[in-house]
């Protein structure tokens, strides 16, 4: 989920109570982004945003937020407004049904010296696509930064839910009860340097074999990470992540995203760095009958490792 937020807008409370109740209760269930608008914070503007109007229409203002650029949805509230406290949750959970086209691995390591990020990053497809001679997906990346504070007019965040009981709940209750102004607040999954928006291309060839892991490697130069007034906005190189998007150039479509903190690894290969560590892949379906490879439809991938550990995880073959 991406979030459009800022410290001017009021009502963006509730996105900021939103996606620290996820982190908070899903730690590991979702990936939530912030972009932010008109305050120390913003390092691209409105015009640059990645939101797919040509499935969500304009943008429609802040804060907003969208799943996978398919579809808009409340950060609060979720896909049905005011109804039910951390909505999102559920709207998040609903989509998250829908299995992303591969597995999306990273290995990050920080250049302390030269104050470089670079990100390894491995994608394995259940299922073959034909060279037509034009990429259909690419990777994008976001770094993002956490515990972002400060002082004066542009941290303090605007507030309509001061003494604004319409839309009372427990979440929000701390905002309700406070002032007009909100001092002090600590900022987190908030974007500070992105990559090619939209997908960098050549990052995932044309034509493309099942079970082939797809390598590709990208770097940060933090002495980029500039807010929209030439403004360094990374606080804490100790507390960076960086997530990965695997973008469907055809219709926009996050399909899957993946988040690591810096200088740590994730994904399917977390038991060990290196994919050559594979001993085997073995393919079932739903009902646990093996298979030669993934089915058209829904499949279970098992990755067995060498050391004589493995993983399994759900892929989906169109």
């Amino acid at each position: 989920m991406e979030e459009y937020t800022g410290t001017w807008c009021g009502w963006c409370i509730r996105g900021f109570v939103g996606l620290e109740k996820l982190a908070e209760l899903y730690p590991d269930d979702f990936v939530c982004v912030s972009f932010h608008n008109g305050d120390p914070m913003e390092i691209i503007s409105s015009d640059d945003y990645p939101w797919n109007e040509t499935v969500l229409g304009e943008f429609p203002g802040f804060p907003s937020a969208a799943m996978d650029r398919m579809s808009e949805i409340d950060p609060f509230w979720g896909l049905n407004y005011g109804v039910k406290p951390m909505g999102v949750a559920d709207g998040l959970a609903e989509r998250a049904k829908e299995f992303g086209h591969a597995t999306i691995d990273m290995e990050t390591s920080f250049d302390t010296d030269n104050d470089i990020v670079t990100v390894n990053t491995s994608v394995v497809f259940p299922y073959d696509v034909e060279d037509e001679g034009e990429e259909k997906f690419a990777l994008e990346y976001l770094l993002l930064a956490d515990g972002l504070t400060g002082e004066g007019s542009s941290w303090t965040q605007s507030n309509y839910y001061s003494e604004n009981y319409d839309e009372a709940c427990d979440e929000l209750m701390p905002f309700i009860e406070a002032g007009e102004s909100v001092q002090g607040l600590v900022y987190n999954d908030v974007v500070v340097m992105v990559s090619e928006i939209g997908g960098i291309e050549g990052s995932i060839p044309a034509g493309i074999t099942a079970d082939e892991v797809i390598k590709h490697t990208y770097t940060f130069s933090l002495a980029e990470a500039l807010n929209t007034s030439g403004e360094y906005v990374i606080q804490d190189k100790n507390k960076l992540r960086v997530v990965a998007l695997l973008v469907n150039l055809e219709t926009g479509e996050v399909c899957n995203a993946q988040k690591v903190k810096v200088g740590e690894n994730t994904g399917i290969n977390t038991l060990t760095a290196d994919m050559n560590n594979i001993r085997s892949i073995d393919y079932f379906d739903l009902s646990g009958r093996k298979v030669s490879r993934a089915q058209q439809g829904v499949s279970i991938m098992r990755i067995n490792y060498n050391n004589g550990t493995s993983k399994s995880v759900k892929v989906l073959r169109k």
